[in-house]
């Protein structure tokens, strides 16, 4: 348990995921539980239009449900990262505890007034959509029940998804205030700072989740299928993904790259001063001093050479690889799928 206070009033989506964490149960059993009593709402409302017969199911229901409880899932285990990453930067902060309880609550929790604007807004589009394009909610839906069990299923889940958006942003823009916190960077002791590398890839990856899922539903036929509008709905998706994944470090990797090149610069010095030595050392002919200021060169070197391998981005080389491989294969195999569709 951290030592962290949350100064900050939550909201009722934390209350959610905050009673999910406290359950009995893991949480991943609670949200198919979650997931299993949409998918039963959905179903009640359509079998109350005669849309679908009992007890059947739809697929393009059951895909609903999914849409319903994803944001979820994601923000919860987003805002659990959030405050997992304060704690991973505290070593390389000193002296500004308030600073960082603040921190650790605007990563950890989405603020209440926030969440009830959002839901407000969720609420009204909602009920635009179900009042006004019944069909685009699913094909048959007009009794006033049924009506009113999608208003409320879709209420919640544009509450979560508009939700889930603001919170990563509003914790991007947090990874740049909290390397504002840190003051000397060791280029040896990077470890702290890269407490939000894995904040900033699992989002990107994210984005990536929900434009896939948006392109499932284009060419699955939940949607009218693969056309502008469907890929124009998951380009922001695609375009998040990257400047997620990248932008938030950028401060940091340069504060990591002006290190090494200091300690750089200060290893040329020494170096240049052992050489000359040991110049002073081979013309006198002392060879005790030849072998000393030798001996000292050679540590040089090696110091410059682990020097030169310190990285200045918080991962691997291999992860930008993986994460490019995430962006583009899954949108290139929906497309070849929607392009032989067509082509049959």
């Amino acid at each position: 348990m951290s030592a962290f206070k949350q100064p900050n009033r939550s909201s009722w989506i934390d209350a959610i995921t905050q009673w999910v964490d406290a359950a009995p149960i893991p949480n991943w059993l609670a949200y198919v539980g979650g997931y299993m009593a949409v998918a039963f709402i959905w179903h009640v409302a359509a079998w109350l239009d005669r849309a679908a017969a009992v007890p059947h199911l739809r697929v393009d229901l059951l895909f609903s449900a999914v849409w319903s409880v994803m944001p979820l899932i994601l923000l919860h285990h987003l805002t659990a990262l959030g405050g997992r990453s304060v704690d991973r930067l505290v070593p390389a902060v000193t002296n500004r505890s308030d600073e960082l309880a603040a921190l650790r609550s605007r990563m950890s929790t989405t603020p209440w007034w926030a969440v009830t604007a959002l839901s407000v807004l969720a609420l009204g589009l909602a009920l635009s959509q179900v009042l006004g394009s019944p069909d685009d909610v699913y094909p048959g839906l007009a009794h006033p029940a049924s009506s009113a069990l999608a208003a409320v299923v879709l209420s919640f889940s544009f509450s979560c998804a508009f939700t889930l958006v603001f919170q990563g942003v509003r914790e991007l823009l947090g990874v740049r205030s909290a390397y504002a916190l840190v003051g000397r960077v060791d280029v040896f002791r990077p470890r702290a700072l890269y407490a939000f590398s894995g904040l900033t890839l699992q989002a990107g990856l994210f984005w990536l989740l929900l434009a896939n899922l948006d392109l499932v539903a284009s060419t699955n036929g939940f949607r009218d299928g693969l056309d502008a509008a469907s890929v124009m709905a998951a380009a922001p998706f695609l375009l998040l993904a990257p400047l997620t994944f990248l932008t938030p470090l950028l401060g940091i990797h340069g504060r990591l790259r002006e290190a090494r090149n200091a300690a750089l610069d200060e290893n040329g010095r020494l170096i240049g001063e052992y050489q000359r030595s040991l110049y002073r050392s081979l013309a006198s002919a002392d060879h005790d001093e030849v072998e000393r200021w030798d001996r000292g060169l050679s540590s040089l070197y090696r110091v410059r050479d682990e020097v030169h391998k310190a990285p200045t981005w918080p991962w691997e080389p291999s992860t930008l690889g993986t994460f490019l491989t995430a962006v583009f294969v899954p949108m290139l195999v929906w497309l070849l799928q929607a392009v032989g569709a067509k082509a049959l």
